[in-house]
């Protein structure tokens, strides 16, 4: 009986040994790099390059138009209701979290229905390839100016 007591007991305990080692190690994130100093952007889909410059330029580019194909006179007209047209600069921050997903989008514009218009916009952005600082992951922050014009 008291062998097949001690003989659980290890058992038990060789098992909770193995189940510690067995959980999958914890993720090393570099965390709030800038977008202009880090070692590999988060890549856009479409963008590949082992130029960093390239890389960066690529994702820019992207962006710039993924916003600028959806930020539309009806969707402002929308956004601003009765109120005038006028010219307006939208500013927005976010991050790339270590996932490469977009998240904590910051907005600032003269009116707040614009900056919600602006923040479903930037939302809609897919998922990017992970950024890299230092041979680990990173997460990225990433700011972009939209100047609209009346016309």
């Amino acid at each position: 009986m008291i062998k097949q007591c001690f003989l659980a007991l290890l058992l038990v305990a060789l098992g909770s040994f193995f189940l510690q080692s067995c959980k999958p190690a914890e993720l090393e994130v570099v965390r709030n790099v800038p977008f202009a100093v880090v070692d590999q952007v988060p890549a856009a889909p479409g963008c590949a390059s082992d130029d960093t410059n390239q890389m960066k330029q690529c994702t820019v580019d992207f962006i710039d138009e993924f916003v600028h194909k959806r930020f539309s006179r009806v969707g402002v007209q929308a956004a601003m209701g009765d109120q005038e047209l006028t010219d307006q600069d939208l500013f927005a921050t976010w991050t790339f979290d270590e996932f490469g997903n977009v998240t904590q989008i910051i907005v600032r514009a003269s009116n707040p229905a614009l900056e919600a218009y602006l923040r479903t916009i930037i939302e809609e952005l897919p998922q990017f390839a992970p950024a890299r600082q230092k041979d680990k992951l990173a997460t990225v922050i990433y700011s972009h100016v939209l100047r609209w014009r009346v016309r």
